[in-house]
Parts: structure tokens; C-alpha cells; sequence
């Protein structure tokens, strides 16, 4: 997921959830993208890993895991 100068820029959102903290504070990004699948192509070629490809409605999203299991969505 390279952009280019004119493209580079990043948003941040914090949403609650039902769950409670069950571990060590952790950050759960969710990426966005024009192309999801290439990116998650590009993103298991740097070592991520796919856990799960979620539908709700229209809204597609995968939830991948770094190499040390951080998680983070690509939508």
C-alpha cells in the first residue's frame, strides 16, 4: 500500500466496544483502501498473517495479525 505524495495522509478513529480489556492496552488499526485484496497481498508478503474475511451488508473487511499478533483490519 504505497501512495504517493499527493495521497499520503492518515485519519484516526476511537470506537467503543462491548467487550471488556482482557489483556494489555492494546491499538487495533483498521486500515482503508481502494484495492483491500492487494493490499492484503502486499501486507502477508511483509510477514502479516490473515485471520478471518468479514461481510456485514456491502462492508468487507480482513482481520490480519503482524508477526507478533497484533491485529489490525483491512477494509
Amino acid at each position: 500500500m504505497r501512495l504517493s505524495p499527493d495521497e499520503a495522509g492518515s485519519r484516526s478513529a476511537f470506537a467503543a466496544v462491548p467487550e471488556s480489556k482482557r489483556g494489555k492496552n492494546r491499538v487495533h488499526l483498521d486500515l482503508n483502501t481502494d484495492d483491500r485484496e492487494h493490499s492484503v497481498a502486499e501486507l502477508v508478503g511483509l510477514g502479516a498473517t490473515v485471520i478471518d474475511t468479514r461481510t456485514t451488508g456491502e462492508h468487507t473487511w480482513t482481520v490480519m495479525a503482524d508477526p507478533e499478533g497484533n491485529e489490525c483490519c483491512v477494509t
